[in-house]
């Protein structure tokens, strides 16, 4: 299987920073397409402000700096490969497969919380599982090592030298 197409869709600066230093230090091929992809949930609006409009403007602009930097990464990296970006609203397991199905995608590169326990169906759940169950194409999940290492009860060293 030939991977020239990837989808990566990105939920927050953690994960998506934890999927973008994977893809970086993988090998793909020289002309590999990569697409980043944000899906902004449906915003419930806060009281502090005055509009929908204003607070959506401000969900919008930071979500493309986030997918900027993301790309980044990427780019930074993989000098030769084609990277677009892309902001949409909706939810995202219903946008993402969308995507995967329109885009084409070979494979697809997201994140997951991964928690674990009583409540594993629903906040593993949601987006990761839905997608990896119903994607049209290969789902590999990258968790951030720390949270994994920290449910696993392996002690994890911090930025800042502390053991947890």
């Amino acid at each position: 299987m030939t991977i020239r197409r990837i989808l990566v869709p990105l939920e927050d600066e953690e994960f998506g920073t934890e999927v973008c230093k994977f893809i970086a230090t993988s090998l793909w091929q020289p002309k590999t397409e990569f697409l980043v992809l944000h899906v902004i949930r449906q915003p419930v609006l806060p009281l502090a402000l005055p509009s929908y409009a204003e607070y959506a403007e401000l969900i919008v602009t930071a979500s493309w700096k986030f997918v900027e930097r993301m790309s980044a990464i990427i780019k930074a990296a993989h000098p030769k490969a084609k990277v677009d970006e892309m902001v949409i609203e909706g939810n995202p397991k219903e946008k993402i497969l969308e995507m995967a199905e329109t885009w084409e995608p070979d494979l697809i590169v997201m994140g997951s919380h991964g928690r674990i326990g009583a409540l594993k169906q629903l906040l593993l759940g949601s987006v990761s599982q839905a997608v990896s169950a119903y994607a049209p194409c290969p789902v590999l999940i990258v968790r951030p090592m720390a949270a994994a290492r920290k449910e696993a009860g392996i002690a994890v060293e911090t930025e800042a030298g502390v053991t947890t």
